[in-house]
């Protein structure tokens, strides 16, 4: 029996591992945590907007929307920071394309795109 076709087997259930995982829970979870974000934000502006006499609920919207702002911004700058990693080390296989929330992983000869 040839031990190297059995790692070269592995490797290869493994690498479509990692990209079933990349394909089915994290694209998937960061398009899920934005959209909370923006929600939330939104959320903020409804209820500062209806509430403008009380001072204590006006408040509350105004936390909502900071939060939600900052949820964005942390996941806007997710994408711009991966896309720096990936073009200054030079990482072949991996794509980050932040206008529709994706991150492609090329491993070996399979590749996985959504």
């Amino acid at each position: 029996m040839n031990i190297s076709l059995i790692q070269i087997a592995q490797a290869s259930g493994l690498d479509t591992f990692l990209q079933r995982i990349n394909y089915y829970i994290i694209n998937p979870l960061i398009r899920i945590l934005f959209a909370l974000a923006v929600v939330y934000f939104i959320y903020g502006i409804v209820q500062y907007v209806l509430n403008r006499s009380n001072v204590e609920e006006k408040a509350r919207g105004r936390a909502h929307m900071m939060w939600g702002g900052i949820g964005i911004l942390i996941m806007t700058s997710v994408f711009f920071i991966l896309r720096i990693l990936v073009s200054t080390f030079g990482l072949d296989g991996v794509t980050v394309n932040e206008s529709i929330g994706e991150i492609d992983i090329e491993i070996g000869d399979i590749q996985i795109e959504n």
